[in-house]
């Protein structure tokens, strides 16, 4: 935990400038990526008093995704739609200056990194990085910079970093580190069980079932691997 704790001060004491920050996720966002941008707004806002915006590229598309951002009142801006805004800082979340999945906005360069993918250095990048590819989800580091901070975590970051531990380790059955498990067990009892029901369980709209029942319907196995063919 000490490593921690002189990580999670050390990215606070990045922005003691800032006044508001972009926060990108990596584009079409994921469970895990949404809920650690929202952690970090929650910790920013919090500890620092500096507000941020969460930014992405792409779509949300699917269901569970989108119940998930609108429970939880994450709200995710469309990039292109900020690009007319003015940020002191830029952030980096799930994603890293050199991978192909982000947009940025121009002559606005990343200050922070917060990611648990594999790690490839850069030598244009001098800002905070935090990586940590022996974890299974971002929402786990984030998960323990708000334990360290002594914040009151309310239900909905609570169930989003729990859902974005949950989903990146395959329902807690692909873990790669203990940590994620101690976010898992720590989060647990901070969610709300209606919203987690409701978000992974969403309604689905009849097309849906129609495209899923073309789906089967031209599905071919070939070898271990089923391949399927949806217009």
């Amino acid at each position: 935990m000490a490593d921690t704790q002189s990580k999670s001060t050390e990215f606070l004491q990045t922005f003691t400038e800032a006044k508001s920050i972009l926060i990108l996720t990596h584009n079409n966002p994921d469970p895990d990526t949404l809920a650690s941008a929202f952690g970090l707004r929650y910790l920013l806002k919090e500890k620092a008093g500096i507000k941020s915006v969460i930014g992405y590229s792409g779509s949300i598309g699917r269901a569970e995704n989108k119940a998930m951002v609108r429970l939880l009142r994450i709200n995710p801006i469309l990039l292109h739609k900020l690009k007319s805004r003015k940020f002191d800082a830029l952030i980096l979340c799930d994603t890293q200056p050199w991978s192909k999945n982000h947009d940025l906005i121009p002559h606005l360069q990343p200050k922070a990194v917060l990611d648990h993918h594999l790690y490839k250095k850069h030598p244009r990048f001098n800002g905070y990085l935090d990586i940590r590819p022996d974890y299974g989800a971002t929402s786990t580091i984030v998960t323990e910079y708000l334990q360290e901070a002594e914040l009151p975590i309310d239900a909905y970051v609570a169930t989003a970093l729990y859902l974005g531990v949950k989903t990146d380790i395959g329902d807690l059955a692909r873990h790669k580190n203990d940590a994620d498990l101690k976010a898992a067990r720590f989060l647990f009892p901070k969610i709300s069980m209606r919203w987690l029901y409701r978000i992974e369980n969403p309604r689905l709209p009849q097309e849906y079932f129609v495209v899923f029942n073309e789906a089967m319907k031209s599905a071919r196995v070939y070898r271990n691997a089923v391949i399927t063919y949806i217009r």
